[in-house]
Protein backbone atom coordinates (compact mmCIF):
# COMPACT_ATOMS: atom_id res chain seq x y z
CA UNK A 1 0.00 0.00 0.00
CA UNK A 2 1.36 3.43 -1.08
CA UNK A 3 1.93 6.04 1.69
CA UNK A 4 -0.03 9.39 1.15
CA UNK A 5 0.84 12.51 2.27
CA UNK A 6 -1.03 13.08 5.71
CA UNK A 7 -2.42 16.46 4.56
CA UNK A 8 -4.39 13.87 2.10
CA UNK A 9 -5.16 11.37 4.84
CA UNK A 10 -7.16 14.26 6.88
CA UNK A 11 -8.55 15.36 3.34
CA UNK A 12 -9.97 12.06 3.20
CA UNK A 13 -11.84 11.08 6.09
CA UNK A 14 -13.24 7.29 4.63
CA UNK A 15 -9.43 6.24 4.36
CA UNK A 16 -7.53 4.12 6.60
CA UNK A 17 -7.08 6.92 9.09
CA UNK A 18 -10.93 7.64 8.85
CA UNK A 19 -11.67 3.85 9.62
CA UNK A 20 -9.68 3.88 12.49
CA UNK A 21 -11.12 6.74 13.83
CA UNK A 22 -14.24 5.99 13.28
CA UNK A 23 -14.10 2.87 14.86
CA UNK A 24 -13.09 4.37 18.21
CA UNK A 25 -15.45 7.20 17.89
CA UNK A 26 -13.02 9.81 16.86
CA UNK A 27 -11.80 12.48 14.73
CA UNK A 28 -9.03 11.82 12.38
CA UNK A 29 -6.73 14.34 14.06
CA UNK A 30 -7.28 12.72 17.70
CA UNK A 31 -6.67 9.06 16.04
CA UNK A 32 -2.99 10.93 15.22
CA UNK A 33 -2.70 12.52 17.83
CA UNK A 34 -3.18 8.85 19.88
CA UNK A 35 -1.09 7.35 17.51
CA UNK A 36 1.84 10.15 18.71
CA UNK A 37 1.40 9.79 22.18
CA UNK A 38 1.77 6.10 22.09
CA UNK A 39 5.00 6.39 19.64
CA UNK A 40 6.88 7.11 22.47
CA UNK A 41 9.11 10.21 23.69
CA UNK A 42 11.51 10.13 20.32
CA UNK A 43 8.61 11.19 18.02
CA UNK A 44 7.73 14.02 20.66
CA UNK A 45 11.11 14.87 20.73
CA UNK A 46 11.66 14.50 16.99
CA UNK A 47 7.81 16.99 16.23
CA UNK A 48 10.06 19.64 18.87
CA UNK A 49 13.33 19.69 17.02
CA UNK A 50 11.64 20.07 13.98
CA UNK A 51 8.69 22.73 14.96
CA UNK A 52 11.42 24.50 16.47
CA UNK A 53 13.02 24.98 12.79
CA UNK A 54 9.87 25.87 11.43
CA UNK A 55 9.31 28.03 13.60
CA UNK A 56 12.28 29.88 14.18
CA UNK A 57 14.73 30.08 17.10
CA UNK A 58 13.12 30.37 20.56
CA UNK A 59 10.71 27.48 20.11
CA UNK A 60 7.82 29.96 19.63
CA UNK A 61 8.20 31.42 23.03
CA UNK A 62 8.29 34.81 22.46
CA UNK A 63 11.83 35.75 23.67
CA UNK A 64 13.22 37.04 20.35
CA UNK A 65 10.78 39.35 18.91
CA UNK A 66 11.22 41.81 15.97
CA UNK A 67 10.88 45.14 17.03
CA UNK A 68 7.67 46.79 16.09
CA UNK A 69 7.68 50.23 15.01
CA UNK A 70 4.08 51.24 16.22
CA UNK A 71 4.07 54.51 14.68
CA UNK A 72 4.48 53.45 11.04
CA UNK A 73 1.86 50.68 11.98
CA UNK A 74 -1.04 53.32 12.80
CA UNK A 75 0.72 55.80 10.09
CA UNK A 76 -0.59 52.55 7.74
CA UNK A 77 -4.27 51.94 9.44
CA UNK A 78 -4.93 55.46 8.83
CA UNK A 79 -4.15 55.49 5.06
CA UNK A 80 -6.12 52.75 4.78
CA UNK A 81 -8.91 53.77 6.95
CA UNK A 82 -9.00 56.73 4.04
CA UNK A 83 -8.72 54.85 0.89
CA UNK A 84 -11.44 52.43 1.92
CA UNK A 85 -14.43 55.77 3.40
CA UNK A 86 -13.11 57.07 0.19
CA UNK A 87 -13.90 54.33 -2.02
CA UNK A 88 -17.23 53.05 -0.03
CA UNK A 89 -18.16 57.17 -1.25
CA UNK A 90 -17.70 56.50 -3.99
CA UNK A 91 -18.82 53.76 -5.26
CA UNK A 92 -22.09 54.50 -3.34
CA UNK A 93 -22.57 57.28 -5.21
CA UNK A 94 -22.30 55.55 -8.41
CA UNK A 95 -24.75 52.84 -7.04
CA UNK A 96 -22.15 49.94 -6.73
CA UNK A 97 -22.38 49.69 -3.53
CA UNK A 98 -25.62 49.22 -1.76
CA UNK A 99 -24.94 46.88 1.36
CA UNK A 100 -23.75 48.44 4.63
CA UNK A 101 -21.31 47.40 6.85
Amino acid sequence: MPVRPMREAFADPSGRLGAIAQRHGATVAQAVLTWLLRAGPGILAQLESKAADAFGPGGGSGAEQAAIDVKSLHTKIGELTLENEFLEGALTKAGLLSAKR
